[in-house]
């Protein structure tokens, strides 16, 4: 019992990072429109 949670608490860890990660890909990449789009 003690392991399988181990494991859902790492795989919500991995998904909490995936999801960190492509919002702060969407953020740079609005970022660098928004400066293109004010130049």
């Amino acid at each position: 019992m003690n392991t399988f949670k181990i494991v859902s608490e790492n795989k919500l860890n991995i998904n909490l990072k995936c999801i960190l990660k492509n919002e702060l890909k969407k953020s740079k990449v609005a970022l660098l429109k928004g400066k293109l789009y004010y130049n």
